[in-house]
């Protein structure tokens, strides 16, 4: 597990390659469209329901650095449950114009 944080006040650049990248793109885009439309906080983090449909979307690609996967399944699932039903989604056609089917990335 690991983590990146930009601890200064100047803007960051980071260059990351992921393999296998499945919809890691999505869900960066994802990610980076709720922040651009202000939908996060000022850390870019979306709110607990809207990150939990997100992580549960994304649950083969992305993990949180802690807790440990199954602790993040049993709580982000119930959550997601309820994000979802309040209109949060894992993806936007907005931010992610051809999604990849979940399992055909």
């Amino acid at each position: 597990a690991h983590t990146w944080s930009n601890i200064g006040d100047e803007d960051a650049q980071i260059r990351v390659e992921l393999e296998p990248a499945l919809r890691s793109e999505m869900f960066f885009e994802t990610l980076f469209g709720l922040a651009k439309d202000e939908k996060t906080n000022r850390k870019g983090v979306p709110n607990l329901l809207s990150m939990a449909v997100i992580m549960r979307e994304y649950d083969e690609e992305i993990r949180l650095a802690r807790p440990a996967a199954g602790i993040q399944r049993a709580v982000f699932g119930p959550l997601a449950w309820l994000g979802r039903r309040l209109g949060h989604r894992g993806w936007y056609p907005d931010y992610t114009s051809h999604p990849l089917p979940r399992g055909l990335a």
